[in-house]
């Protein structure tokens, strides 16, 4: 499921934009404080969560959902301090599923 959404985002709105957003999670992991190797399926994490947040899910479900949905991934970072670190670029996605 991980590579499906981020393959159907880069079909729909083009490597450039998935780079650009892949840049900036980067780059809010730096300013945070954490360097880690990113990962596809860290990126899909973040992806999931701007898609349950477009459809306006509880923040404290959204874990829940996604692990009931098959993705197992523990991502290093805590849900609720990512959902800060990921602010813009959670936004970013929601914005392109308009």
């Amino acid at each position: 499921m991980e590579k499906y959404i981020l393959n159907s985002f880069i079909l729909k709105f083009g490597k450039n934009s998935y780079n650009n957003l892949l840049i900036l999670i980067k780059n809010e992991l730096k300013n945070n404080g954490y360097y880690f190797q990113l990962e596809d399926m860290y990126i899909a994490y973040i992806f999931e969560i701007a898609i349950f947040k477009n459809c306006n899910i509880n923040n404290s479900k959204i874990p829940i959902i996604i692990k009931g949905m098959g993705n197992y991934y523990n991502p290093p970072i805590q849900f609720n301090k990512l959902l800060k670190i990921h602010h813009t670029s959670i936004n970013i996605i929601k914005q392109y599923l308009q």
